[in-house]
């Protein structure tokens, strides 16, 4: 499968939880794409298939997005870890007060 094949199969659905998931507006979309706000509206209404380049900028979002959620899965653990060890020395010292 090549990296574009990956794109074509995403709905567009996806399409618009990408870009709603990184933060950005359409027309932030349409600036980081290089393309126009009504070309990034038909993409995610299903009106439209984006051009192979297009495509393959897609990818490149979705892989940064996915490398951004697995850094993220493992965080809160470590903080819960950290959270509970400063707790537990915060009683520790108010107790020996």
């Amino acid at each position: 499968m090549s990296t574009s094949d990956s794109v074509v199969n995403r709905s567009s659905a996806e399409l618009k939880e990408l870009r709603l998931r990184l933060g950005w507006s359409l027309s932030e979309m349409c600036r980081r794409l290089g393309c126009a706000k009504d070309l990034v509206v038909q993409y995610e209404s299903g009106k439209g298939q984006p051009d192979r380049e297009t495509l393959l900028q897609y990818e490149a979002l979705f892989s940064v997005l996915e490398e951004q959620s697995r850094k993220n899965q493992m965080r809160p653990l470590a903080d819960s870890v950290l959270q509970s060890e400063s707790l537990q020395q915060i009683s520790e010292d108010s107790l020996d007060q």
